[in-house]
């Protein structure tokens, strides 16, 4: 919604809300999140609103997860954090599945990161990922 809004001015936080059916107080946090990772810029006032801070077609989809959720990663020990460091693997065949997830969370992450809200994704709308759609 704010991607599509984009050129028409900011998007309050009441309409998304109404639009999407998503509480104004859980928009506030993910919005909040956004606006620290400069993916989103705010307006004060009874104009302002949301706006996207650079243009869709330079927000990866990979940008929004790791602005909301952090680094991507399918289980803790998958994650290369220092702060995720596996603690739980007792034998190989938890590093296996360890690594198995680790490849895969790597491939996700490749995707999302080359996917861009702007551009036409064969199998996602361009603006669904700031819709907040269910």
């Amino acid at each position: 919604m704010i991607a599509k809004r984009n050129h028409t001015g900011p998007v309050h936080i009441a309409e998304v809300s109404k639009m999407t059916g998503v509480s104004i107080k859980y928009l506030e946090v993910i919005l909040s999140e956004l606006r620290a990772s400069r993916l989103l810029k705010s307006e004060k006032g009874c104009m302002g609103g949301y706006n996207l801070a650079k243009p869709a077609t330079q927000i990866a989809f990979l940008d929004i997860i790791g602005a909301i959720d952090g680094p991507l990663s399918l289980a803790p020990c998958a994650c290369n954090t220092k702060s995720n460091q596996c603690t739980g693997c007792f034998d190989k065949i938890d590093w296996v599945v360890g690594d198995t997830l680790k490849l895969a969370g790597e491939a996700a992450a490749a995707v999302l990161a080359r996917h861009r809200l702007g551009a036409s994704n064969r199998t996602q709308s361009s603006s669904t990922m700031l819709s907040f759609s269910r």
